[in-house]
């Protein structure tokens, strides 16, 4: 039977009414939102950083909605929208630009998860999945709905040439509309009929994309792991920093794999998802030995904290489904939520206080090793002598402790606590004189920097040196472009022109005859491979050039080494002439 135009309008309006009534907090949330991402587009509002916040009061409608159904309990869930307004006057920029906001994120996706409390595993994951489907249709809507009024709007500008002073406040209106009050409504709506709806239908296109590409990517995987986890056994050696990153990933995926395996029209490995418990354990045992090396070498971080958090995370969900009755994803996506928020939230076993009392304890020990500080605590602002660098490395580790607590503490924390303002002071003021250079490089492994013989491209700036001017009648600035009022300088076709503001031809030369000149009498030729030190002993000749009626100088002349040495580009600050 045909539907008819009027009866699809008709349907989806009264589609959207039942969401209304469904999801009415919800959906207060959203016109709240938009109206406050319009009062901070037009400068009524000034706390930028408040808007980030606004997805996580829509999930706490969205949660309590789906906890508070009923009885006394249900005016929790309508009075849920006001937990927006007591955060509006509070500064959250800082705060939503530390690693808490997004670890907030994941704690609501997560607490969207197991709100329904189901412990069965294929309506678990069916859920899961139909919450992802649900967003993702709902912002493929909202994108397409805003490109066809973009591609409305700015044809009218173009056809009419009309409305063109209003082309970037309406872009910014439009986007607002489909992604921040489209978007979630429609969200709440697909999210109303999925709840009606039992099971999730097989597709083909899910199936080829598990079994004949995600599938088989996990299995090379394992293998990649299972070769280096017994080079390292074999070679009896530590395995590499990075390697705890690589198998938290490879865990994650094979787990959701796993998850997803009841879904298929075929499922094909079975005995390898059912097996997956075991076949992990030498990737988890490379996991804690790499985790446990950097903690043990160079103590806690925020990042290394939330790293060992997934890792406890990772390894019970093993442990968990080596048992059907206990393997439940539901405990994992709890437990999850729980942990992440634990060190997150609750002060004094925050990820980040963690790793700032790691720090100081890493920096005090070598300070008392060292005997670096008086009997306050505070460094002996006093340069240490050149026969201290037999403790590089304890050096270099006290730097980057210093570097941590300096991004990490409130300001002025260094300077009460250890007298010294920030890394750069300790640099300066205490480490000698021989190590600063070693300390504040990462990879140096020579006390002095040494030239790589591979370094293409050298940078010479002339840093606002005098220009002699004896012998010269004029000198004038010159421009890098043209704008028909002073000099400039046109670079083609690897020639330098100077030319006056109207065009008449002051000064021209081929840039590899001007290099051939100034390496004539230095042993150099432009064929030769120069080494940078050469080529900076000869910064003062090479920024500049002279003829027996004109100097040019250069801000800036930029080389290439290789194949042959050649000027890439140049910057010309003045023009003098006799």
């Amino acid at each position: 039977m045909k539907v008819s135009l009027k009866d699809r309008i008709r349907r989806f309006v009264s589609r959207l009414a039942e969401t209304f009534r469904y999801a009415p907090a919800e959906t207060a949330v959203a016109v709240y939102a938009f109206l406050i991402c319009a009062l901070i587009r037009e400068e009524v509002i000034e706390n930028d950083g408040y808007a980030l916040l606004l997805p996580l009061f829509f999930t706490f409608s969205f949660v309590t909605n789906r906890w508070c159904r009923r009885g006394a309990w249900r005016i929790v869930y309508y009075l849920s929208p006001l937990l927006a307004l007591p955060l509006l006057a509070a500064d959250v920029g800082d705060w939503t630009r530390t690693v808490a906001y997004p670890v907030t994120l994941v704690v609501c996706a997560l607490t969207v998860l197991a709100s329904d409390w189901q412990s069965d595993n294929e309506r678990f994951v069916e859920r899961a999945l139909r919450y992802v489907y649900d967003l993702l249709s709902a912002l493929l809507l909202a994108l397409t709905a805003f490109l066809a009024l973009m591609a409305i709007f700015h044809s009218i500008v173009y056809i009419f040439n009309i409305f063109t002073g209003i082309s970037s406040g309406f872009t910014t209106y439009a986007a607002m509309s489909a992604f921040v009050l489209l978007a979630p409504v429609c969200f709440l709506a697909f999210n109303r009929t999925s709840d009606r709806e039992q099971g999730v239908r097989p597709n083909p296109f899910f199936d080829v994309l598990l079994n004949y590409v995600l599938s088989p990517t996990v299995l090379i995987y394992t293998a990649i792991l299972y070769l280096y986890f017994a080079m390292i056994v074999l070679r009896w050696e530590l395995p590499k920093g990075g390697i705890a990153y690589l198998v938290f990933g490879y865990a994650i995926v094979a787990t959701v794999l796993r998850a997803c395996q009841p879904m298929l029209l075929r499922r094909m490995y079975d005995w390898y998802y059912g097996r997956f418990s075991l076949i992990a354990l030498p990737a988890l045992a490379m996991f804690w030995t790499g985790v446990g090396y950097r903690v043990q070498q160079y103590g806690f971080t925020q990042d290394r904290v939330y790293l060992a958090v997934c890792g406890a995370i990772m390894t019970v969900t093993i442990l968990l489904f080596f048992s059907r009755r206990s393997g439940r994803y539901l405990y994992v996506a709890a437990l999850s939520g729980v942990l992440l928020a634990v060190f997150t939230y609750i002060p004094g076993v925050t990820a980040a206080a963690i790793g700032i009392r790691s720090q100081m304890q890493r920096a005090e020990r070598i300070v008392v090793r060292l005997g670096l500080a008086d009997a306050s605590g505070r460094l002996i602002l006093q340069k240490r002598p050149d026969a201290d660098s037999v403790y590089r490395e304890d050096y270099r580790r006290l730097y980057e402790s210093f570097e941590y607590l300096v991004r990490n503490c409130p300001a002025g924390f260094m300077a009460e606590r250890y007298g010294v303002d920030d890394s750069f002071a300790l640099q300066n003021e205490v480490i000698s004189q021989v190590l600063e250079w070693y300390v504040s490089v990462p990879w140096a492994t020579e006390l002095t920097p040494q030239e790589d013989p591979q370094r293409n491209s050298v940078l010479l700036e002339s840093d606002g040196a005098p220009v002699d001017i004896s012998g010269y009648r004029t000198l004038r600035a010159v421009q890098n472009y043209e704008n028909g009022q002073r000099l400039y300088a046109d670079l083609s076709r690897d020639t330098l022109s100077i030319k006056d503001n109207d065009g008449s031809l002051l000064f021209r030369r081929g840039l590899e005859d001007m290099l051939r000149e100034k390496l004539s009498g230095s042993g150099y030729a432009v064929r030769d491979t120069v080494p940078v030190a050469a080529l900076d002993s000869m910064k003062s000749a090479l920024l500049q050039y002279e003829t027996d009626s004109v100097k040019v100088v250069f801000d800036m002349v930029r080389l290439s080494r290789f194949p042959e040495l050649r000027i890439e580009y140049v910057s010309v600050g003045f023009f003098l002439e006799k």
